[in-house]
């Protein structure tokens, strides 16, 4: 009798154990599914973004679309400041603006270019002070030249297409 009372209270445990590890799978997909990354995703620059100093940019541009590039001077300090050269270069090392923005020119002097094409691939648009620089380093980077920019990349319509451009 004991067998059979022992098989009894086996078979009992049984539907316990699994009903248990149902829960607990089934919270553990739960918690994961919560924690899980969000999809990576373009994003636009904000519209008052400025630039101080040199920087690089990077756009990506494909066959059959277009590099719209432009830098204008926000802040006009010639006391302080630097002179600030715009270079636009393809895939290639092709040079597509060369530009020069003098730290005693005015607010709304500009650098632009429209419709940029040629290669496919990675373009590079940098922004490089020529003044106040010491051996390679900065004395007193380009804190009061400011420049507001835009840099897109456009398809064979005209549409901006996000995600495209970004710096380190």
């Amino acid at each position: 009798m004991r067998r059979g009372a022992g098989s009894l209270a086996t078979s009992a445990r049984k539907p316990a154990a699994a009903m248990l590890v149902f829960a607990f799978l089934a919270s553990m997909v739960a918690v994961l599914t919560s924690i899980a990354p969000t999809p990576v995703a373009a994003t636009t620059s904000p519209s008052t973004s400025v630039t101080v100093g040199g920087n690089t940019f990077f756009a990506y541009v494909a066959a059959g679309e277009t590099l719209d590039v432009s830098f204008v001077k926000s802040h006009n300090h010639s006391a302080s400041g630097s002179d600030v050269q715009f270079i636009v270069t393809d895939p290639e090392g092709n040079v597509h603006m060369d530009c020069v923005i003098s730290a005693g020119s005015g607010s709304g002097t500009s650098c632009s270019e429209e419709d940029l094409s040629g290669p496919a691939g990675v373009w590079i648009i940098e922004e490089i002070p020529l003044t106040n620089i010491e051996e390679g380093t900065y004395i007193r980077p380009a804190s009061t030249s400011r420049f507001t920019f835009e840099i897109a990349v456009q398809d064979a319509a005209g549409t901006d297409l996000p995600g495209r451009v970004w710096t380190d």
